[in-house]
């Protein structure tokens, strides 16, 4: 029978950047992670922890903000339809709507890409 190893947390990040960084990221360029507290641009550190409320219940809402040749189109209206949402489910926003704001037009510049889609994701975090 095959034995599983049990890994360290130093092992698995290792294996981890080993098996993703040959894994071209098309669609995602930069991502603003709570789990990080900042900004993340390689793909294998963009990553939602398995027990988050978001990966096994749902348990979350989202807003998509186009970006168009560098400008974020209407991103107030969606940023209160996010807060809208987010009450509506019993969801705290866990960033004021000037941080949120700040960090998702920083996560663009960091993405930069001047033609986007921004998923600004809110979830209920782990549990």
């Amino acid at each position: 029978m095959k034995e599983f190893p049990i890994l360290d947390v130093d092992t698995a990040w290792k294996r981890w950047r080993e098996r993703c960084s040959h894994v071209p990221s098309s669609s995602a360029f930069a991502m603003f992670s709570t789990l990080w507290d900042g900004i993340v641009t390689d793909p294998s550190g963009m990553v939602v922890p398995v027990d988050d409320h978001l990966v096994h219940r749902g348990d979350g809402v989202f807003e998509t903000v186009r970006c168009v040749e560098g400008a974020l189109y209407a991103l107030q209206p969606h940023l209160d339809r996010l807060e809208g949402s987010a009450a509506a489910i019993g969801l705290c926003v866990p960033m004021s709507k000037s941080d949120l704001t700040a960090a998702t037009v920083a996560v663009t510049r960091a993405g930069a890409r001047p033609d986007a889609a921004v998923r600004i994701i809110v979830a209920r975090g782990p549990g």
